[in-house]
């Protein structure tokens, strides 16, 4: 059941092969039972051997380990008188690449290298979009920076006009009895807002 053969190999003039039956041996003969020695074969694997070999009065041909790929191979004998027959005998031979070779894995391998490549070029279009928006945020963290910084400079200023204007009504002498309290609690606030601006400055 597992014979390649469909039918006797002397009435096949085709024969297919899978991946790993690449190494086989061809027997041939001329059916001449007078044969003493003398005939002599010549062949030739097509798209295999450079030319015919050298001829011999072996009449078996070896092949190991070919690749996937159709071959002809051709045979044709010299009698004992030595004269070559015209007629050559061939024999085409197809050897199945495996699954994984075959034209159909090749569509899937490069389908599914397409489809790596949509993911991959989603992945850098998605990995340039983080960057960019990371870029926008690190700008508006400056601007907001910035302008925190420009705010708390804003803040100083009259804090500091305040606190001078404080510090003149405390020098006078004719200050209201009632005065002196709210004015104490407007310095200490004062002094306080100046130390938390300050604070803010330094982060």
């Amino acid at each position: 059941p597992d014979s390649p053969l469909q039918e006797s190999l002397a009435y096949s003039d085709k024969i297919t092969l899978k991946y790993f039956q690449n190494s086989f041996m061809l027997d041939f003969s001329t059916l001449d039972y007078s044969d003493n020695g003398q005939i002599k074969y010549m062949y030739w694997l097509e798209n295999y051997d450079k030319g015919w070999n050298v001829p011999s009065s072996l009449s078996f041909a070896t092949y190991k380990y070919l690749e996937p790929g159709t071959y002809i191979f051709h045979v044709k004998y010299c009698d004992g008188a030595g004269i070559w027959n015209d007629t050559e005998t061939t024999l085409e031979i197809v050897i199945v690449p495996p699954f994984w070779k075959t034209n159909w894995a090749m569509l899937g391998y490069f389908i599914l290298m397409l489809i790596a490549l949509y993911f991959t070029y989603r992945i850098i279009l998605n990995f340039n979009r983080l960057r960019n928006r990371i870029n926008v945020e690190k700008q508006l963290t400056e601007y907001k920076l910035v302008f925190f910084t420009n705010i708390s400079h804003e803040f100083r200023t009259p804090l500091t006009l305040i606190q001078g204007a404080l510090e003149k009504m405390y020098r006078t002498d004719d200050i209201p009895q009632a005065l002196l309290h709210p004015l104490k609690v407007m310095d200490k606030s004062t002094q306080r807002m100046l130390r938390l601006i300050n604070q803010l400055l330094e982060f």
